[in-house]
């Protein structure tokens, strides 16, 4: 079947699902076809044999992410493994990333990226800020094998230092944490796409800042100068009342692109 009318097919049938069906269907159908979506702009009239496209589709109609039909990512401009196992990269975690990596600059720092998932914040750190050293640490061995690949792809590996653990149960001693950790609460009524992904990097508790109390009460007692977070966007209130409790000397809050709060940076001098 001719390029252009895969692709046609394939959008009438997520537009059901989904608001960029014409875009989820070429990347489906460049994954099936091991092409890019360029050659496939370029190629509308060939034809091709595209076998299992049909059932990625199917799997797209149901509500099944593209990233992970396609196992592949976009985060700060590279392309990072993700699997059922990690989180989809959100563009507002971006805007974390270049704040810390505007803080850091060229100091040369110990970063703890606290529940790393498929490791997006500490490989593209690394690769923002080469003179610093990081421990990514997660709960979940699959996150963890996940993010090690990332580091292994973008060359960053024997820069960063992978360690199972919960929150900051094995660290002693930090400068510096960033975390996007979770922080929905347990009755949030989730969309169709992010149920797929893992309940475990989602949830932060019954209100959903409980996880988040707890990072930063480790932190700060693990000695950290400055920690940097996500949060949700109805729980500023009860965060700068935390960090006040803490003793934070600093507090920056920054929204998000749809201007919602969306996270924090905290400084002890």
């Amino acid at each position: 079947m001719q390029v252009k009318r895969l692709i046609q097919e394939a959008t009438a049938r997520i537009a059901s699902t989904s608001q960029s069906a014409r875009l989820d269907a070429e990347l489906l159908l460049a994954h099936t076809l091991g092409v890019t979506r360029v050659w496939l702009h370029a190629h509308p009239e060939a034809d091709v044999e595209a076998k299992g496209f049909d059932e990625l589709v199917a799997r797209r109609v149901a509500g099944e992410p593209v990233e992970y039909l396609t196992t592949v990512a976009s985060f700060y401009g590279h392309l990072f493994d993700v699997t059922p196992a990690v989180l989809i990269p959100r563009p507002e975690t971006e805007l974390l990333v270049e704040r810390v990596a505007s803080l850091i600059g060229s100091s040369a720092v110990r970063v703890v990226d606290v529940g790393t998932g498929s490791g997006i914040i500490a490989v593209t750190l690394a690769l923002l800020c080469p003179n610093i050293t990081i421990r990514a640490i997660d709960i979940s061995s699959e996150a963890l094998e996940v993010a090690k690949r990332n580091a292994i792809r973008h060359g960053v590996y024997r820069r960063i230092e992978f360690v199972e653990a919960d929150l900051l149960s094995s660290e002693k001693e930090v400068q510096i944490v960033v975390s996007n950790p979770p922080y929905i609460a347990e009755s949030y009524p989730l969309p169709l796409s992010v149920t797929y992904e893992p309940r475990l990097a989602l949830i932060g508790g019954k209100q959903g800042d409980e996880l988040l109390t707890r990072l930063v009460i480790e932190a700060r007692r693990a000695g950290a100068k400055v920690i940097a977070c996500e949060m949700g966007y109805d729980q500023r209130k009860s965060m700068a009342s935390l960090l006040v409790k803490e003793g934070a000397d600093e507090v920056d809050f920054y929204q998000d692109y749809a201007g919602f709060d969306r996270g924090f940076i905290a400084k002890w001098l």
